[in-house]
């Protein structure tokens, strides 16, 4: 469901959850409610990232010789509620984003992309203190 969400330029839990409830509800009767599916699809990352791996080795992508890496911020919070927050305690540190012009709380994202645009590598690091 999440594939074929995404695939359909849905990029949030909720409009996939409600797409698949209004139009599929027939196959997908035991759907329950969207705090479930979110938590059963987040419960899936290891699976997820087996099938991207699979995928991966059968386009080839590791033997291509050029690749391009692109960051990302991933605030958990804006800063003007980060003073208070106990959500990533140690973990999430302040960021800057340039792209935004703006200073947050939470990690740095990195892709790692093949030269056909394939995502063949991303990982969630913290920010540097």
């Amino acid at each position: 469901m999440e594939i074929v969400g995404e695939f359909m330029g849905k990029d949030q839990d909720k409009s996939v959850w409600r797409y698949f409830r209004n139009h599929w509800h027939s196959w997908f009767s035991d759907l329950g409610s969207r705090s479930n599916y979110v938590k059963q699809s987040a419960n899936l990352w290891d699976l997820k990232g087996l099938i991207q791996d699979y995928l991966v080795r059968q386009m080839n992508v590791l033997d291509r010789p050029v690749h391009r890496v692109d960051g990302f911020p991933m605030p958990v919070y804006k800063l003007t509620y980060a003073y208070d927050s106990h959500c990533f305690k140690g973990e999430a540190a302040y960021g800057y984003c340039a792209a935004k012009d703006e200073k947050y709380y939470g990690f740095e994202g990195q892709v790692l992309i093949s030269s056909e645009g394939v995502i063949w590598l991303y990982v969630c690091r913290r920010q540097q203190r």
